[in-house]
């Protein structure tokens, strides 16, 4: 249901598009599944959801389960905002911004695996001491500085998007320079174009699967160019205090599957002669949808 929902949200988006705004209300119903989908979540998620609100107000729960609808519960600001229906749908949502991106980040960070089978050895052993130091724990994925460096480079030339901070003009405005941009027009950060600047980033088109690594070697950057961080020139999380606040938990989710998949497999592509390109749809770009991965038991 999450995975169906996000899909017909994204895609229910690009065909209201096509619509003027006075009738998108009325046509969403006819071009997208959307309405259909929030029925059966309806179905599904709301005895639960009355059922927990039930137990807490009770005070049959001595400790609070560890799950998305206690992280949302506790945020309501007061119990208006705990209706089961609202609950409802900021479930939805949460999972709107966390399937897609997560996956498509994870399948081209494979992807770039299974190619560059070069730094398959050195990943590995940095992955082998700091799991045999300290488990597999938060404190070892912290330690994978070169995984670290491969996954932000991986997202460095295969973003999710051309685009970022996208923001909407609410009155018109005129820059230092003369530039206006009028009132209901949208301004964003070209982010692909940032990426393969070499003014901005070295040899900008070559995958360096080490680059970031490398500069955090330098004195004072130790703690700089993570996958996490975001910079005026690294916004694929955005920026300032808008910066998605879940991209700490999608690294540590993304870290924790590339590690598992090298010390347990062997992997390359199918051809391992091309790297299989993405394609573009507006300012999305999606991963290779043919390409074939060969993995086998170490």
């Amino acid at each position: 249901m999450s995975i169906k929902y996000t899909i017909d949200v994204f895609g229910g988006a690009d065909k209201l598009r096509a619509w003027p705004k006075f009738l998108r209300s009325t046509v969403t119903q006819f071009v997208t599944n959307v309405k259909e989908r929030q029925r059966v979540a309806r179905k599904h998620l709301i005895p639960y959801i009355k059922a927990r609100l039930q137990e807490e107000s009770d005070g049959f729960i001595e400790k609070p389960p560890v799950d998305s609808l206690q992280w949302v519960m506790d945020a309501a600001p007061n119990s208006g905002e705990r209706d089961p229906e609202r609950l409802m749908f900021r479930l939805l949502h949460l999972n709107v911004a966390a399937v897609h991106t997560t996956s498509v980040t994870y399948l081209n960070a494979m992807l770039d695996l299974a190619f560059h089978t070069e730094i398959h050895e050195e990943l590995r052993t940095e992955i082998d001491s700091a799991v045999q130091e300290h488990g597999w724990s938060g404190r070892a994925l912290s330690q994978m500085r070169k995984l670290d460096s491969f996954l932000t480079e991986s997202q460095r030339l295969s973003p999710l998007a051309s685009s970022q901070l996208t923001r909407a003009v609410i009155q018109d405005f005129t820059f230092s320079d003369g530039t206006t941009v009028p009132k209901g027009s949208y301004v964003l950060a070209p982010m692909y174009a940032m990426y393969l600047d070499n003014n901005i980033y070295q040899d900008a088109s070559t995958f360096d699967a080490f680059r970031f690594s490398k500069l955090r070697e330098q004195p004072g950057h130790e703690n700089r160019h993570q996958f996490v961080t975001t910079s005026p020139t690294h916004i694929n999380f955005g920026h300032g205090k808008h910066a998605c606040p879940g991209r700490f938990f999608a690294a540590q989710e993304i870290k924790l599957l590339l590690a598992h998949a090298l010390k347990e497999y062997d992997i390359r592509l199918e051809d391992p002669t091309t790297l299989p390109e993405g394609s573009w749809f507006d300012r999305s770009r999606k991963p290779n949808q043919t390409a074939r991965v060969l993995f086998r038991r170490r």
